[in-house]
Order: C-alpha cells, then sequence, then structure tokens
C-alpha cells in the first residue's frame, strides 16, 4: 500500500517572530501561516506552487515581525510597571500590592521613567545592591547624602526590590505588542545573582511559650494501628518541644534522631549527635543535654523501648497521627 503523501511546511524566524510557509494539498498552492495574538494564524494566499519563492517571502515576513520585536526593546521602566500592576492588580493582599507599589516607584526615580528596560545588565543591579545595602539609597528611591541619616538595607530587603523587577521583566516576555511581537525579547536580569542572607533571624519561642506547650503538650495523643488493633497513645510533642528548647536544634534535626545518637554514659548527663547530613552545614555535632532531656529521652525509652539506628520518632507513629 502506498503511503500517503505529506504536505509541506517550512518554518523560519525566531522566537515570537515565527513565520510557516506551507501547502494545504500535496504540491497545491503555498500559503504563508502568521500566528495570532491570543493563539490560532492567519493564513496569506501566496498564489503560487513554487516553495522557493515562498521561502524567501516567508523570510522577508519573519524579519519583519523581528523589527518589530526589537521595536518591543525601547521599552521604557514607566510603562513596563504600568504593565505589571495592571496585570497583578486584584491579586496580591494590600501589603504585598503596596510594597509592589513602592518598589516600581524606588526603580522608576533612581534610574528614570524613560530609562530602556533592554539595557539594564550587571552595572545598574550591582550598583542597585550597594546603594541600597549601604543606605545611600533609601527605600522610595531617593539618595541620601549624608551618612548619619542613612538606614542601610539587610540582603532580603534588597532583595525583594530585585525580585519584583525581575517579575516585570518577565511579565513583559510574554505580553505582545499589537504586531504580535512581544514587548521584551529576553529577561535582561536573567542569570544576575539576588543577594542571600546567610543566617537569617527566625521566629523564636521565649521561655515562657515553652513552658505553657509543656503544660498541655501531655493532651496530645496519636493514634496507633488500624482496625480493631488501634490504640491511643501519648504523643512525642512533648519530648520534641523540651529537645528543641533546650537544645536549639531544628525540629527536622531532632525527628532525624537515632537511639544510636543518644550516649547517656558520657559526660554529666549523657550527650547527643547530630548527624552531618542533617546538618546545615554539613558538620557532626556532638553536645550535652540538660538533665530534662535526659529524663525526656529515659521516659521516651521506658514508653518505646528501642536501640541501635532505630529512629527515637518512628515514621510509621507520625504518619498515624496525621
Amino acid at each position: 500500500m502506498a503511503r500517503k503523501a505529506k504536505c509541506w511546511r517550512w518554518v523560519t524566524g525566531s522566537h515570537g517572530a515565527k513565520v510557516t510557509a506551507f501547502e494545504r494539498v500535496p504540491g497545491g498552492p503555498l500559503y504563508i501561516g502568521i500566528p495570532r495574538v491570543g493563539g490560532g494564524y492567519d493564513r496569506i494566499s501566496l498564489g503560487h506552487s513554487d516553495r522557493t519563492i515562498a521561502m524567501t517571502e516567508a523570510a522577508k515576513t519573519a524579519a519583519r515581525r523581528q523589527a518589530g520585536t526589537s521595536q518591543a526593546g525601547s521599552l521604557t521602566l514607566a510603562a513596563l510597571f504600568t504593565l505589571y500592576m495592571k496585570a497583578v492588580s486584584g491579586t496580591q493582599t494590600e501589603r504585598h500590592g503596596k510594597n509592589t507599589e513602592r518598589s516600581a516607584l524606588l526603580w522608576t526615580r533612581w534610574l528614570g521613567p524613560d530609562f530602556k528596560v533592554e539595557r539594564l545588565g550587571p552595572s545598574e543591579w550591582e550598583s542597585f545592591i550597594r546603594l541600597r545595602s549601604s543606605g545611600e539609597l533609601d527605600a522610595q528611591g531617593r539618595m541620601v547624602p549624608d551618612a548619619d541619616t542613612r538606614e542601610p538595607a539587610g540582603p532580603r530587603t534588597v532583595a525583594r526590590d530585585l525580585k519584583m523587577l525581575r517579575a516585570a521583566c518577565r511579565r513583559a516576555t510574554i505580553e505582545h505588542t499589537s504586531a504580535g511581537a512581544f514587548l521584551l525579547a529576553a529577561d535582561p536580569t536573567r542569570g544576575l545573582a539576588v543577594p542571600m542572607e546567610k543566617n537569617p533571624d527566625r521566629p523564636c519561642y521565649d521561655v515562657d511559650r515553652c513552658d505553657q506547650l509543656m503544660a498541655v503538650a501531655d493532651r496530645v495523643h496519636m493514634r496507633i494501628g488500624t482496625g480493631r488493633t488501634t490504640r491511643m497513645e501519648r504523643s512525642h510533642l512533648r519530648t520534641i518541644i523540651r529537645l528543641a528548647a533546650d537544645t536549639g536544634r531544628r525540629v527536622s534535626s531532632i525527628l532525624a534522631l537515632a537511639w544510636s545518637d543518644w550516649r547517656p554514659d558520657l559526660g554529666k548527663y549523657g550527650k547527643l549527635r547530630w548527624r552531618a547530613e542533617e546538618d546545615k552545614v554539613g558538620r557532626e555535632w556532638w553536645s550535652p543535654v540538660t538533665p530534662e532531656v535526659r529524663a525526656e529521652l529515659e521516659a521516651l525509652r521506658r514508653e518505646r523501648p528501642a536501640v541501635g539506628d532505630v529512629l527515637m520518632f518512628r515514621p510509621r507513629i507520625i504518619r498515624a497521627c496525621r
């Protein structure tokens, strides 16, 4: 059985400015297809079946579309933020929306409303980080000449404004002009590093809050087993709170503790090993424990006897209480 002939098709042009030359019937008249904004495409009949001429005409059309994309590179900072604020309107919380407006004002004041977005590069990006970090540039985009009145911004604050600009640029790369080209051919902030805080401050519970939690921890029970074998037992909450309060370790590190990590024979009240694979800096630690922690661990072992590499807080029990 002879194979069915395929229709000829040829695509040219870069992303956002592609044009297709094709035939609807094998050997029949040729057409040019131009994508529409929002989907679909416009079909233009060439009135002939010469593929060489069709390829030339498609390439010329793609070049004109690409020129439209290049013109889109003249997008100004003011137009960029007007577009972005319209896109995110109603999708952000009141606080987030105010931060977005403030960031837009900051960038517009500092670089100017007529700044061409495609000119944005490492120089502007790194200068912004330096000026905001030192306090020379305030949160409203104004320069602060007096060193005594400057308020330095932390890495997370600086990163928030940088990420807002990046989000606006990325939005522009998917928005089209009336000619069907993209407003921005590429994100000018792509590959530029955002500052990160090495040791950010985390919310902490004070002693009173821990005591209040400990006072009600025994009221929390967990279900073990299913069906007729179901039983209720005291949860691990009390022991976990005590370990977190007295050792300062993260809950994920505490849940990774095995009975082999507990050495009651070391030191005055015993020591705990915190494994490198569960540590933020990848280092193994041995830390002494308090009498309260020792008492909690001994009580836990009496309730649920285990040795070796068995986890203190078994995953099957934790799953059962969810």
